[in-house]
This record gives C-alpha cells, sequence and structure tokens, in this order.
C-alpha cells in the first residue's frame, strides 16, 4: 500500500476508535458501542441524547 493509502487507514481507525469510546462514555453496552462506531449514525444524536439523560438502553432503541 502507499504511503497515502496507510495514511487514510490509520485516519479511518482513529475515528472508528472515538465513535467507540464516545458511545462507551454515553453507557452503551460495547456490543453496541461497535455497532455504533462502524455505523453511519450521527454521533451528535447519541450526545444529545446521553446528556438529556436518557438511558443507554432507549438510546439503542432510538438510534438502531
Amino acid at each position: 500500500m502507499s504511503s497515502v493509502a496507510d495514511a487514510r487507514e490509520v485516519a479511518y481507525l482513529q475515528v472508528i476508535a472515538w465513535r467507540y469510546d464516545t458511545a462507551v462514555a454515553a453507557g452503551l453496552r460495547h456490543e453496541d458501542a461497535a455497532t455504533f462506531a462502524y455505523s453511519g449514525i450521527d454521533i451528535e444524536a447519541l450526545r444529545k441524547l446521553a446528556d438529556a439523560g436518557c438511558p443507554p438502553e432507549v438510546i439503542t432503541l432510538i438510534l438502531f
């Protein structure tokens, strides 16, 4: 692979890790956090629900 492709892969994995960590911090189970991390679900929607005190189980019902 070229260095550009390598850099893109690293950036992609960093985004996935960031999304996963954000979902875990919001209280999602690890399996749900992984699903969220790889999904196209808006991270701001997750944050708004978590900040509003929505239980993690309800967050997954709403977002997934």
